[in-house]
């Protein structure tokens, strides 16, 4: 009967949580951690010791330990996964839909706190850092906290109310200093409850003020040294601010979408107007009056967008779109007041469901959230390396570091050298008579770049046995000529390999004056495509065989409805002068040791060399 009641009673609510839990935790693990969230597995990671934790996110972040010695317990219990990483951020963004309700509450009534609660849980900001292994889901939650305990403290300034508001607040920057920006708003609020307030309350509100400001610095005192550290910083990676920079944003913020942005204005612009039709309630009372809240949420979005784009122009940039989710819980209310004046309580919801869908749509379809992959594929790239190279192998790749989580950890030991394809291929020159295969790997917009001389030594020298460009990162491998059989083969026994598993497109045929250029996809049937080589079989008297890069192809994929397919793509190239003259017939020969499974397909394409 409890939990009937609380559904009839708080259906919105129950239906944000319900969708927070839902979209957060639904794909969980879609998609490969990228470079930042490297960072966290490998600063977390239970097999270093506690005081480790610290050393290394003191050494390679600018942010405060808290989330990473809370990850790390939680690998601790629960596995060194980032599924379970993810979880911990998907429960993070789960609570932070309680806790806007809860201040929706506060500031305004149940109603406003139940309609912001269900926007924050479908806007696509809050859904990303729900599922990314990083503080900031974290960091947005003890925002909302502390202006909730902010509101308790200004209602009524006492010790225990002064404690609980100073806990939130370190807590909220002890998750990331940029909460700083929110207590200076949350200083402005001081002053003006100061000057509205009578001499009799104005005096213990002052007193608990400064008791509540202590005890933040008290609790902030461990940071101290991080914190110097990063007010040091004279350079940084973030971009300087241009004019379009907050729209920017903003526009991310709520999903790539100017009607979903455009339709929040609409809505704060209109919050904004109550003020000047409340504004006599605000002079002499302690009491949340609707202008009051009105203000405090304004004076929240305000500061903490206006003060770090001042700071942005005056010294290095903190532009950066993911340190403004303490901005949204301040949006997200102040659009939720105007529908929730709604009298009519249908057409309310009706409108608040609407806007809800329309930002699900437009996450789920517009931006292909569950089905588009926009984080760099480390996991398999380095799956691809792993399921066709032996541990012997070396591995070469400019990010060191982050390859060494997915392929120098307890179950791989692969020798990983850290350097770039010009670097290494220079102490190749060097040393010639010790040459031997290796696996080049880079990512993170680090592009195959070398210069003629290093790219004359490699052909020279070795085949390109796999060349794999996948989202945001590549891999080559190179092996030695005099160890391996040359690229080109003699096959006689392709005709037993025909045996109907295998599907395939040659979409493009190109030559660019001496460059021949085959491309388009191939899979073997109920087979993942990642580990699948093709080789591209060129037929005229004798059949040579090469080996085709791979390339993502998600559109594959989605046509057939298989994930798995979106590395099906390929791609071949070589030069014409390695072939003679005449029409040779286009097949496509694919391989997957993994399976154990192979197939081979003469297509309706054809090629015509002529010199």
């Amino acid at each position: 009967m409890k939990h009937l009641r609380f559904i009839k009673q708080s259906p919105l609510l129950l239906l944000a949580l319900v969708t927070a839990i839902v979209l957060g935790f639904y794909k969980l693990d879609l998609q490969s951690v990228w470079l930042d969230e490297i960072h966290s597995m490998n600063e977390a990671s239970p097999m270093q010791s506690f005081r480790n934790v610290y050393l290394s996110v003191t050494t390679s972040e600018q942010i405060p330990p808290l989330y990473y010695y809370l990850l790390y317990f939680v690998f601790k219990v629960f596995g060194y996964t980032t599924l379970v990483a993810r979880a911990f951020s998907a429960m993070g963004g789960a609570l932070c839909i309680y806790a806007i309700y809860l201040l929706g509450q506060k500031l305004f009534n149940k109603r406003t706190g139940e309609i912001a609660a269900l926007l924050l849980s479908v806007t696509y900001f809050h859904l990303y850092y729900s599922q990314e292994v990083r503080p900031y889901i974290f960091f947005e939650l003890f925002t909302i906290l502390s202006f909730y305990r902010l509101m308790f403290l200004t209602e009524t300034p006492n010790l225990k109310n002064a404690f609980y508001y100073a806990l939130f607040t370190a807590l909220m920057i002890h998750f990331h200093f940029f909460g700083l920006f929110a207590v200076m708003a949350q200083c402005f609020i001081f002053l003006l409850l100061l000057f509205l307030a009578g001499r009799e309350q104005r005096g213990r509100l002052f007193r608990n003020q400064l008791i509540a400001g202590f005890l933040i610095l008290l609790f902030l005192l461990p940071l101290l040294p991080i914190f110097l550290k990063v007010i040091s910083i004279k350079e940084f990676w973030i971009p300087d601010p241009q004019n379009d920079t907050v729209y920017l944003i903003f526009f991310e913020i709520f999903g790539y979408s100017k009607r979903i942005l455009f339709t929040v204005i609409l809505l704060v612009i209109i919050s904004i107007a109550f003020l000047f039709k409340k504004r006599k309630s605000l002079k002499g009372s302690m009491g949340l009056s609707t202008s009051f809240s009105i203000i405090v949420l304004i004076s929240w979005l305000l500061i903490t967008v206006l003060l770090p784009l001042i700071k942005s122009y005056l010294s290095p940039s903190v532009m950066i779109s993911r340190y403004f989710i303490l901005s949204l819980p301040a949006i997200i209310l102040l659009a939720a007041l105007p529908l929730s004046k709604v009298k009519n309580t249908y057409f309310c919801y009706g409108i608040v469901l609407a806007i809800s869908a329309f930002s699900v749509i437009n996450t789920v379809t517009f931006n292909n959230y569950y089905t588009r992959i926009n984080k760099t594929q480390f996991r398999e790239i380095t799956s691809y390396i792993a399921n066709n190279s032996n541990q012997n192998q070396k591995v070469i790749t400019s990010l060191k570091w982050y390859y060494n989580y997915f392929l120098n950890n307890n179950k791989l030991h692969y020798p990983i050298a850290g350097a770039s394809l010009e670097e290494y291929v220079g102490k190749l020159q060097k040393d010639s008579l010790h040459l031997e295969s290796f696996w080049y790997t880079d990512a993170h917009g680090r592009q195959y770049n070398l210069s003629p001389d290093k790219e004359a030594f490699l052909k020279r020298h070795f085949i390109l046995q796999d060349d794999v460009k996948l989202f945001d990162c590549w891999a080559n491998n190179y092996q030695l000529k005099h160890k391996e059989d040359n690229q080109e083969t003699t096959v006689t026994n392709l005709k037993a390999k025909e045996n109907g598993k295998l599907k395939c497109n040659v979409e493009n045929i190109d030559i660019f004056g001496n460059n021949i250029r085959i491309s388009g996809w191939a899979f073997l049937e109920n087979t993942a495509s990642l580990n699948t080589k093709v080789r591209v079989v060129l037929i005229k008297k004798d059949t040579a065989i090469f080996t085709a890069g791979k390339r993502l192809r998600p559109d594959v994929g989605q046509f057939f409805d298989k994930r798995d397919l979106n590395y099906s793509g390929f791609e071949f190239s070589t030069d014409k002068n390695n072939l003679e003259q005449g029409e040779y017939a286009i097949g496509l020969y694919l391989t997957d040791k993994i399976q154990n499974t192979e197939s081979y397909m003469l297509t309706d394409k054809k090629i015509n060399i002529s010199y």
